[in-house]
């Protein structure tokens, strides 16, 4: 993990090991610790903790009235993996309680659809990323 510092010494944000960048709900201003470095790092734990949350509930609220690829583009994918699997645990037993088998199987075209979304998106924006191994 990497953190956003400006010249001022004040911390913006973090970007994983795999790039993606979380700005951080409030900033940090490591200055206002007087360099005691175990002050200013436990703001830092707690910005992240606080912008994640921020971020998935934001996910929560946006993912029914989004489209699927602007919503897996548009965040972490931390949160597009929990929010999704908060509500495939959601639909899923919604559409087995139905009791219809039809519902069943037109949630898993739904899920197929998601897939195969999912996966353009992959090629499209994450394509530099893969590695080829068979060298």
């Amino acid at each position: 993990m990497k953190l956003e510092i400006d010249p001022e010494k004040k911390i913006h944000g973090m970007y994983s090991e795999e790039g993606e960048y979380v700005g951080f709900v409030d900033e940090v201003d490591t200055s206002a610790a007087n360099g005691n470095v175990d002050l200013w790092l436990i703001e830092v734990e707690d910005r992240m903790i606080k912008s994640v949350r921020h971020q998935t509930e934001k996910a929560v609220n946006e993912y029914s009235n989004v489209s699927r690829p602007d919503w897996v583009k548009g965040r972490c994918g931390m949160c597009v993996l929990g929010v999704s699997m908060t509500y495939w645990t959601r639909e899923s037993e919604e559409a087995i309680n139905t009791g219809d088998q039809n519902s069943v199987k037109a949630y898993h075209n739904k899920l197929k659809d998601q897939v195969y979304i999912f996966t353009l998106i992959w090629k499209i924006f994450f394509s530099d990323c893969l590695v080829r191994t068979d060298k």
